[in-house]
């Protein structure tokens, strides 16, 4: 793996700049396992450790890494937590997510943090490598022409819920309208939405004011307060199925 290779080489080139003497000892791997220096030494024992340090070689030169190469390291390093791949490309704009949403983000800047990053790992950091990195790291995050946010970016396809991204996580419309007890999902950057509410949804929230103003301008009448409810429920999702539209009179 280039990759790999080229993290190895780095590291040992910071070891060895403060006057380090660094040497790669390789573990025989176990099938698909994740085997650690821990792990060998408890499988084989410490004698059969030592054979692998006596024989340790120094770091290889990384094999010359292509723009794909370097975008899919751009991708896994900058724009890749424990949720997910946190950049979207998405009909000719890239798509930043920001712990709640996605946002639009310019070429240029993107192009500008790409060309940054290939510094500072010791590449020949020109602006024609990074506008290349760039065109390549959209095919690694490419959301379908197609497909119309916002939407869920599963695994094994896409699925569109009733959801809305508040600041405290995600609330599913369907529960609210159904009446059902409202549990937010945490936020996720595999929900591709380019917007959300700027404030937590609070199940328990009371509005008086609001309440009392309702109470006023339709003289107590409660079947127009509820039907203006429902109209704002119907605002807030994206279904249109009703095929309906509200006058107010005064």
């Amino acid at each position: 793996n280039a990759l790999v290779q080229l993290a190895e080489a780095r590291l040992a080139h910071m070891l060895t700049e403060p006057g380090a003497s660094v040497r790669v000892a390789r573990i025989p791997p176990n099938g698909k396992a994740k085997v650690g220096a821990d792990d060998f030494i408890v499988a084989n024992g410490e004698a059969e450790f030592r054979k692998l340090l006596d024989v340790a070689e120094q770091a290889e030169a990384p094999a010359k890494l292509g723009p794909l190469d370097w975008a899919r390291m751009f991708v896994g390093e900058q724009h890749t937590n424990d949720k997910g791949v946190t950049l979207r490309w998405h009909r000719d704009e890239y798509y930043a997510w920001t712990g709640t949403h996605y946002r639009t983000v310019s070429d240029s800047d993107l192009q500008g943090a790409i060309l940054r990053w290939l510094d500072e790992h010791g590449t020949e950091a020109t602006p024609r490598l990074a506008s290349d990195v760039l065109k390549c790291a959209a095919s690694e995050v490419r959301v379908s022409f197609d497909v119309e946010p916002p939407v869920y970016l599963g695994e094994h396809g896409n699925a569109r819920h009733n959801w809305v991204a508040m600041r405290n996580g995600l609330l599913n419309l369907d529960d609210v309208l159904q009446g059902k007890s409202v549990i937010l999902t945490t936020h996720t950057p595999r929900w591709f939405s380019p917007f959300a509410l700027p404030y937590d949804c609070d199940p328990n929230a009371t509005s008086d004011v609001w309440f009392k103003t309702l109470d006023e301008i339709f003289n107590g009448d409660e079947e127009r307060v509820t039907l203006l409810a429902e109209w704002f429920g119907c605002c807030l999702t994206a279904d249109t199925s009703l095929h309906a539209i509200l006058l107010i009179e005064g």
